[in-house]
């Protein structure tokens, strides 16, 4: 599974990097077929407080998948980017049985 994390307009820390990976790693239990996954961190808005904002493509053999999320922090961005993406990932593996 190929794994690209971009940040336009800022570095990010090792931290930052480090806590994406283990998210993603997670979603590999629901599909083990995941082809890659990107993931972008932007900031938004100066005057939104909740403007973090995480994307998430997930690659799949047929298809792709979509998710984006905001929130005060990074970390609470991705967090739920990567829960909505599980509960889609799961709607799909349903769909096949």
């Amino acid at each position: 599974m190929n794994i690209s994390i971009q940040t336009p307009h800022f570095t990010a820390n090792e931290r930052l990097i480090n806590f994406v990976q283990e998210k993603i790693k997670q979603l590999t239990a629901h599909q083990s077929n995941i082809i890659g996954v990107k993931v972008v961190l932007r900031i938004g808005a100066k005057h939104d407080l909740s403007n973090q904002w995480c994307e998430i493509v997930v690659t799949l053999p047929a298809e792709n998948k979509f998710i984006k999320k905001h929130s005060f922090s990074f970390e609470e961005s991705i967090a739920r980017a990567i829960a909505s993406m599980e509960r889609k990932l799961k709607r799909k593996q349903i769909q096949y049985y």
